[in-house]
């Protein structure tokens, strides 16, 4: 074989490659808070009821030291809602995607001695929808799960709840499958909450817990 050969042979798999690069590429949005102390972490509350009344606020994509706290969550029933306090967590899609896959991991920053209450952790993925210069915001439809804590992940039912002591070693994970096409112009963040059950009615469901947090989503 001639080195005019080799080369048209060498260019044209590489080509291939990239062309097979191209095709099963995905596209991956990171996004964490916290440097791994109380200080930073944002704190999950819950009211007398037990419903959410702040949240943690997070960027599909990037890092921070500490997540946007939104307050007033048990003012509309636990969901996020269109304020002047996103700033710049709302981040505005490029282009038309279909995201079908979330995972997520919480971590708990200091010790928390939980009698007698179920603390319920979620992750839910918001979209801005434009609507000519306004818009709403919306819970995208399954890209939502409930962190399951990793003290019970060698159990043969893990318990998606934290109850008795919580201590920063309390992982907690969750993922989910869905699809959900974003079009080019709408945004999309992300929103931590946490709700509190107790197993009896002589316990206290006002709550905090401050966490880390780090999130996936993917085409």
């Amino acid at each position: 074989m001639t080195t005019s050969n080799l080369a048209v042979r060498a260019i044209s798999v590489t080509a291939l490659l990239l062309l097979g690069f191209s095709v099963h590429a995905q596209t991956v949005l990171f996004s964490s808070v916290g440097v791994g102390d109380v200080a930073h972490a944002t704190n999950l509350t819950t009211n007398a009821g037990g419903q959410a009344s702040t949240g943690a606020l997070m960027p599909v994509s990037g890092y921070s030291q500490t997540a946007v706290p939104i307050t007033q969550l048990d003012a509309n029933n636990g969901q996020a809602y269109f304020g002047n306090i996103y700033g710049g967590v709302l981040q505005v899609m490029p282009s038309t995607m279909t995201f079908t896959k979330m995972n997520a991991v919480i971590n708990p920053q200091s010790t928390l001695l939980v009698i007698g209450v179920h603390l319920t952790v979620t992750a839910q993925l918001y979209r801005f929808q434009r609507q000519g210069g306004s818009g709403q915001l919306v819970a995208v439809p399954g890209a939502a799960c409930t962190f399951t804590d990793a003290s019970t992940l060698q159990a043969p039912n893990p318990v998606q709840t934290y109850e008795n002591i919580v201590s920063p070693s309390e992982l907690g994970v969750c993922s989910a499958t869905f699809s959900a096409t974003i079009p080019t112009g709408d945004s999309l963040m992300w929103l931590i909450s946490m709700t509190a059950s107790g197993i009896s009615n002589n316990v206290s469901l006002v709550q905090t817990l401050p966490i880390d947090a780090s999130i996936s989503l993917s085409q």
